[in-house]
């Protein structure tokens, strides 16, 4: 499983398992098994595999907005109004999913590093995500503050999902010794990443 394509492959099938735990008809939206969307062509991706089988066991990505003007009139609006004057890119943390047997190995905060670390290797003036009010716990460990309204992401937030935004400055948590993989949609590489 070391090419890009190939991963990427097995990332959105984990992401489909994992998400139908609780989302009942998902089939009816991705009735391949393949949880993909397009921003995952332009997006950076990491993954922690499995040691013995190279397997996903847990996956995310960042997606960098560095043209808000194509984005949606609401979207635009909303990272606007919580980005203050700063320019592009800016950065959408989500997709991240962890297979059962794995959870409570801090893979997800591992991940969630990595997200942000990048984020500041890019100069990203502000990183935005949705997360559960459990998550929302975990993404504040890495300076995320719940965002003052819903916005544009309302209609997909529900009772337990809040907005997030995390303004530029250091990445402040160490990593756990996780290893972490990271990969490159568009050059169709899978290189080890290591934390700043």
């Amino acid at each position: 499983m070391g090419d890009a394509v190939t991963l990427l492959e097995a990332i959105y099938r984990l992401r489909f398992v994992v998400w139908a735990e609780t989302v009942t008809d998902l089939h009816r939206h991705y009735p391949d098994g393949r949880m993909v969307d397009l921003d995952d062509a332009t997006a950076v991706h990491f993954v922690v595999r499995d040691d013995a089988t190279g397997a996903p066991i847990a996956a995310a990505r960042v997606t960098f907005l560095a043209a808000p003007a194509a984005l949606a009139a609401p979207i635009r609006g909303w990272f606007a109004e919580h980005q203050g004057h700063r320019d592009p890119p800016l950065a959408f943390l989500s997709r991240l999913v962890c297979a059962p047997p794995h959870r409570g190995a801090g893979l997800a905060r591992a991940l969630d590093h990595a997200r942000v670390a990048i984020a500041e290797e890019r100069h990203a003036p502000l990183a935005a995500a949705v997360a559960s009010s459990r998550r929302a716990r975990s993404l504040a460990a890495h300076g995320f503050v719940v965002a003052t309204d819903r916005g544009p992401f309302a209609y997909h937030l529900g009772a337990d999902r809040v907005p997030l935004i995390r303004p530029c400055g250091p990445v402040a948590q160490v990593l756990p010794g996780a290893a972490i993989w990271r990969i490159d949609p568009r050059a169709a590489t899978v290189t080890p990443w290591t934390a700043p």
